[in-house]
């Protein structure tokens, strides 16, 4: 009925549970800005990356580590918290084959037809999708690969 805040104790109401969640969001996509800064700066390189076999190696041992199974349910759905706001975060990158991708070109192409007065061919911005999206799947087979490899040599 209780949740512990700085100072004291916090009856559990809806808008408290709400304004927890909302909190907790944004501290995860706090998290993740600041591990896609260290990604581009160098501090962070592809040994800190995982894909979804580590994803998972990951998942197993944060419910392994619990010292009861309801509080190892409870951190797997909090991590699984974290890993939404992580794929919704990155997906929205002005990344050719990702929803911030299009939202990007959108821009891009209707700021062209604004200056030009002409319609661009849909077919350039499917080019540029498809070559994103062949990145995005090499992208995603290293990381994959990376995980065997650091679950098979411990």
């Amino acid at each position: 009925i209780y949740g512990l805040v700085l100072g004291g104790v916090e009856e559990k109401t809806i808008g408290s549970l709400l304004k927890n969640a909302w909190n907790t969001s944004i501290d995860f996509a706090r998290m993740v800005k600041m591990g896609l800064l260290d990604l581009i700066s160098g501090r962070a390189g592809m040994k800190d990356m995982s894909g979804p076999v580590g994803i998972v190696d990951t998942i197993q041992e944060t419910g392994q580590s619990a010292a009861s199974t309801s509080e190892g349910i409870m951190n797997v759905v909090y991590f699984g918290a974290f890993i939404a706001i992580n794929l919704a975060f990155m997906n929205m990158l002005p990344i050719p084959a990702l929803d911030g991708g299009h939202i990007f070109l959108l821009l891009v192409t209707w700021g062209i037809e604004s200056i030009t007065k002409k319609k661009i061919d849909p077919k350039y911005e499917a080019y540029i999708h498809a070559a994103g999206l062949v990145v995005l799947l090499g992208f995603m087979v290293l990381v994959t690969f990376n995980d065997i490899v650091r679950l098979v040599t411990g």
